[in-house]
């Protein structure tokens, strides 16, 4: 070896390019076909992005000779950079073919195999190189991102498992366990690993994000509200996460309605200040004609079940409809609703700004904001005053604090007159109620049930049953002997969240398993047919049902409520009272308890209740019609009210 040669490998060694580009160029002069000094100076103009240039000098190296897997592997290296992974693939090949366990040719060529989304062979040649370094953590990764990438969740799942337990102490796999554990409904898991992540005082902002969300989805309202205030206090421009802490915050059995309104004020004075362009059409006397309704759930659930009856009720002579999408999601649902509206954009598409001007150049008369802080939301769009008229209604259960939002709809049955809520909007009470039901044209027939156990059931989220709730539910199954619960919900088909919500919510008051039954929620149309096992549904409280309350009180069980002063506490309640069945509202836990037993030992008046429920849903919340011409008349007060100054309806 040259006196150069050595020099160059030396400084390349160390880092110091200037000094091996120098020594390598005297090498070459020397010698210009020394393959050695050609496969060094290759590897330093793959590190200096000159990838041509690298590409032809290590060929040039091989071609003269260079023994060994290494030229080969380099090479690989070096058209991955180039971005060319079919010769990447190639190159890797002939390195594994010299030697078939090298490290370096097995990760370049799955990370080639990845880049034309050949998984199988991507697997194996990651799989084979962590046989020779095992725990090795960039091909872990790769690996994780290859069986993301193939759909293997089981297999990703155990992998970051077992990332996991053998680095308790990582935040960052922490992180990415409790996420992967979220993902797939393992809820208590999640909880775990994501509290590991958002342990340390530097937790990221990610790990604060997601123990907040899924502590909520566990029923935590407490330590949810508490990562979100951390999150907050280092990054208050957060719009998103503040968002989803007034959602938290209404879970909390200690919200207030005056705390909830100044909370919602809050988030829009520092994420929307009052900076309301007013958009009035050209004449007073006008009649509003163009309705834009915009959510990003446009697709199946509660959305499609209260938004998908009054459509194809409204008197399309008067109206003319238009959907906003905010998520790329479609699904059967989405495509009725499509067929319903006479014009629909894809909004998720376009930022605010954009979609404000959308708005604007569609010439919308009323705008309806569907999903107010929930995610994905719009707000800040509409603060910029998209709209003549812009109202809040469906699937937002509290005030949105924007002053440029003109009208929230409610009833008087969610919002009594007098009543404790407040409102930055004005307030329409509709008088066939808030919401139209739509029920599933396929639900199956209301079925004689057996005497025996009597089945109380809730099909809820599990973000609904805090300690209270369990308090109370347990309250009921003491004082009904035989008696079981069966919770139906996201997170309840695995084991480790079934024993959880035993243990933190129902053991501590003496209910043993036995007299639990868990499910998973699965479609909407068998949570529909297992209404058929329930004799009564308990409601959570304060964030009572709404589309479950009326899929059970349509599959012919009765719902026990409790009553409170949020909007939120008094769904249920509300769709009772149109269902003629004031009965089954309770002012206070030892109330609802009271009912819920007398009605749980009464068993003739069940079965009354049972034959006639649907009709009595048909006749109040699911009068589509009748919910239709009040929404219409809803439409043109608001619209009226815009160059007036008539009080509040």
């Amino acid at each position: 070896m040259s006196d150069a040669l050595a020099r160059a490998l030396a400084a390349h060694r160390a880092g110091l390019e200037a000094e091996a580009e120098g020594a390598y160029l005297e090498c070459l002069a020397q010698a210009a076909q020394d393959p050695v000094a050609l496969h060094g100076l290759g590897l330093l103009r793959h590190q200096q992005g000159r990838w041509s240039e690298a590409q032809a000098l290590i060929l040039q190296a091989i071609a003269l000779g260079l023994p060994g897997a290494a030229p080969h592997a380099n090479l690989s290296a070096v058209r991955l950079a180039g971005g060319d992974a079919a010769g990447a693939l190639a190159a890797a090949g002939a390195a594994l073919a010299r030697e078939p366990a090298h490290f370096g040719a097995l990760s370049n060529f799955a990370l080639a195999a990845e880049e034309i989304r050949d998984w199988p062979r991507a697997r194996a040649a990651l799989e084979r190189a962590l046989a020779t370094r095992p725990g090795d953590p960039g091909a872990t990764a790769a690996l994780l991102r290859v069986l993301d990438g193939s759909g293997d969740v089981a297999a990703a799942l155990a992998l970051r498992g077992a990332r996991h337990r053998d680095h308790p102490g990582d935040p960052q796999l922490a992180l990415d366990w409790g996420r992967a554990c979220h993902r797939a409904g393992r809820l208590a898991e999640a909880v775990a690993a994501l509290a590991l992540a958002a342990a340390p005082a530097d937790a990221s902002d990610d790990a604060l994000l997601l123990h907040a969300v899924a502590a909520l989805d566990l029923g935590e309202a407490d330590d949810s509200l508490r990562a979100y205030d951390r999150l907050l206090a280092r990054r208050p421009d957060y719009a998103e996460a503040d968002s989803n802490r007034l959602i938290a915050l209404q879970h909390h059995p200690g919200a207030e309605p005056v705390a909830l309104h100044a909370a919602h004020r809050a988030w829009a004075l520092r994420h929307a200040p009052d900076d309301v362009q007013q958009v009035l059409p050209a004449a007073a006397g006008t009649s509003p004609r163009r309705l834009a309704f915009m959510s990003p759930r446009l697709h199946e659930g509660p959305v499609a079940t209260f938004l998908e009856p009054l459509l194809r009720e409204l008197d399309r002579t008067r109206f003319e409809v238009r959907l906003y999408s905010g998520s790329a999601h479609a699904d059967a649902a989405s495509a009725r609703l499509r067929g319903l509206a006479d014009g629909w954009c894809e909004a998720w598409r376009l930022d605010d700004a954009a979609l404000v001007e959308r708005l604007r150049g569609d010439r919308i008369d009323v705008l309806f904001e569907l999903s107010g802080h929930a995610p994905a939301h719009r707000l800040r769009a509409l603060a910029r005053r998209a709209a003549p008229v812009q109202v809040c209604w469906l699937d937002y259960f509290c005030t949105t604090g924007l002053a440029a939002i003109d009208w929230y709809y409610s009833d008087a049955g969610l919002s009594p007159d007098g009543g404790p809520q407040r409102y930055s909007e004005r307030l329409l009470r509709l008088p066939a109620g808030r919401l139209c039901y739509l029920p599933p044209a396929d639900a199956p027939p209301v079925a004689v049930r057996a005497s025996r156990p009597l089945r109380l059931g809730s099909f809820n989220r599990l973000s609904k049953l805090n300690d209270e709730v369990a308090a109370a539910w347990s309250r009921i199954l003491a004082a009904l002997p035989g008696s079981v619960l069966r919770l139906k919900a996201h997170g309840l088909d695995d084991p480790q969240t079934r024993a959880w919500v035993h243990a933190r919510r129902f053991a501590p008051h003496g209910i043993g398993p036995e007299r639990l039954e868990f499910e998973g929620h699965g479609s909407h149309a068998e949570a529909m047919a297992a209404w058929n096992a329930i004799d009564v549904a308990l409601d959570p409280f304060p964030f009572s049902g709404c589309a479950t309350t009326c899929d059970a009180l349509w599959m012919g069980v009765p719902v026990v409520t409790r009553t409170g002063d949020t909007l939120l506490s008094r769904q249920s309640a509300a769709l009772l009272g149109q269902a003629g069945l004031p009965e089954l509202v309770a002012q206070d836990w030892d109330d609802y308890v009271r009912r819920a037993v007398e009605l749980g030992r009464d068993a003739p008046r069940r079965a009354q209740l049972q034959a006639g429920l649907r009709e009595r849903a048909r006749a109040g919340f699911a009068d589509a019609p009748r919910f239709a011409r009040a929404f219409e008349d809803a439409i043109e007060s608001c619209w009226r009210a815009a160059w007036s100054s008539a009080a509040p309806l």
